[in-house]
């Protein structure tokens, strides 16, 4: 999550969806009062987390846990106490990515996790994935109202982040690959659909039901 006063930006930051790479990307831009979370356990030559102490500080419990990956909603609230009107002055963005292919992407980040008891997909995918941090809920209200200016869609992401930088007046650059876990090469070149049973597809149809909906995602299937 990245907070810019300098660039008058607040980047919201859902779950696989290379939200890591734009934000290590940004931070060389932010300035000593700008908020830069931490980013997990990555470690990333150069990148430096300011100001984020400031934000645990105004958040309750469990949530500091979450700041990396905190929702709109909640943001909103924190950031306002202190700049009342920041939500509307800045400009808000956030990524999304079709839930079919994040969720294969979540199981490859799940299965890195020492030591790897994750399985085989289908049971993961049924038993243990979660939809927290993968759904609407990241930008929108209780309402499911947007909250949020922009919505940079993964596939396009690399075009999207060029006119964003842009549109802020900083210089873009190659995104870099971070937290991306390393596949075979087969394993790379093959196509999500191919990750899914029908069960499986129509689970994650169900299951991300709100996302589908609001961005039109299909699955494609190549199987």
């Amino acid at each position: 999550m990245l907070v810019s006063h300098q660039h008058k930006f607040i980047f919201v930051k859902t779950r696989k969806t290379a939200g890591s790479s734009v934000q290590a990307s940004l931070e060389r831009h932010m300035g000593p009062n700008d908020i830069v979370t931490l980013m997990g356990s990555s470690f990333i030559p150069g990148y430096k987390p300011r100001r984020y102490k400031w934000l645990l500080d105004r958040v309750p419990g469990e949530a500091k846990t979450r700041i990396e990956h905190a929702a709109a909603i909640d943001l909103k609230v924190w950031l306002e106490e202190k700049w009342p009107s920041i939500w509307s002055d800045y400009l808000t963005f956030t990524i999304e990515r079709n839930p079919w292919d994040k969720m294969v992407s979540e199981y490859w980040w799940r299965k890195s996790w020492p030591p790897n008891k994750v399985g085989e997909f289908d049971d993961w995918l049924i038993k243990r994935s979660v939809v927290i941090g993968h759904s609407t809920d990241m930008y929108t209200d209780n309402d499911g109202k947007l909250m949020v200016d922009q919505v940079i869609q993964w596939k396009t992401l690399q075009f999207s982040y060029d006119l964003l930088c842009k549109d802020l007046g900083l210089p873009s650059n190659v995104l870099p690959r971070i937290k991306a876990k390393p596949r075979t090469k087969d394993e790379e070149k093959r196509h999500y659909s191919l990750y899914y049973t029908d069960e499986t597809r129509d689970f994650v149809a169900t299951r991300f039901g709100s996302l589908i909906d609001m961005w039109g995602y299909e699955f494609e299937d190549k199987r």
